[in-house]
Formats: C-alpha cells, structure tokens, sequence
C-alpha cells in the first residue's frame, strides 16, 4: 500500500488558498484531513491544466508517492501532479490513519509519521536534546501519550531555592 494509500476514495470537499485540499473538515480550526502541495498541477483527462479548486466533489482513484512525486488521480479523470523540490519540503499529508503525517523533504525523500509507533523514554530524550541543539530551547520530556506524542516542558534548573530575608 501506498503511503497516502487512505486517501483512495476520498472526496475534495474544499480547496483553501490554491495550495490546501481538504478531504475532510473535523471540528477543529485546521481540517482533520488535508494535502498541502507546493508548485503542482492539475490536469483534466483531457490533460489540459486546471485551478485545483475544480477538483472540489471529485474522489480520489489511485495515490502515489513514488520518488517523492505526489500524485492523485480523481475518478473523473484528472491528475494533480506535485514534484519534489530540492530545498523545500514539497506536499504533506495530514491526518490520516495510521500515518497521520507524509511529508516530501528537500530532495524527494518521503518522511512517515503513523501513530504504529510509540516512543520510548531515550527515543523521547533524543527529541528533547535534538531541540536544545537545533533551537536552542533547554527542554525535558513531561509526557509521551499513548498514541506516540512526546510533550515537552522547559527544564527547571536544579538549584531553585531561595533564601529568606529579614529587612
């Protein structure tokens, strides 16, 4: 199976600014299922180019992301088509099931987060230390949830006690 292989019978049900295909809403401010892509096109089946907002009530057929290429093909025919980028990250799908988070990184390489894995305590470390390294923020783990989330707390310094004064 495809790594976006739970888009397949989706249906568009809005495209917001040019770039964000939403397959499904949910009740938060950010829908529960979307694509971002990049520089892309959308190609009827006659293969002429089309806004993507015309893809909006159309299911998707087919998933790929093969060689870090996005594509979608709908049931009607048409074809988005988004390439990877040699400096940015290209698309990203979010909120599916079990990976809710596909992303193509600079270069085409394709990134999984799926909610199979659950990190350990030193997995979990890593991630505090990897954030202290690449921002500069001195965290601790607080808390890895059950579905693999790690949350983080700034580290409180050792010696925090603090001496009376009579005045």
């Amino acid at each position: 199976m495809s790594d976006i292989g739970f888009l397949v019978g989706r249906t568009v049900v809005a495209v917001h600014n040019g770039s964000r295909i939403v397959f499904e809403l949910g009740d938060k401010p950010a829908p529960a299922l979307y694509a971002d892509v990049g520089t892309h096109t959308y190609r009827d089946k006659n293969g002429l180019d089309r806004v993507i907002a015309s893809a909006v009530g159309n299911a998707v057929a087919d998933a790929s992301t093969l060689d870090g290429t996005l594509l979608l093909s709908f049931a009607d025919g048409s074809l988005l088509r988004c390439e990877p980028d040699p400096n940015y990250e290209a698309w990203e799908v979010v909120g599916g099931s079990p990976q809710y988070l596909v992303v193509c990184q600079p270069g085409g390489e394709v990134a999984v987060w799926d909610s199979s894995h659950v990190a350990t305590t030193a997995e979990a470390q890593e991630i505090a230390e990897r954030l202290k390294e690449l921002f500069g923020w001195d965290v601790q783990v607080r808390e890895i949830t059950d579905d693999g989330g790690i949350i983080v707390e700034p580290r409180v310094p050792k010696d925090t006690s603090v001496e009376a004064h009579d005045d």
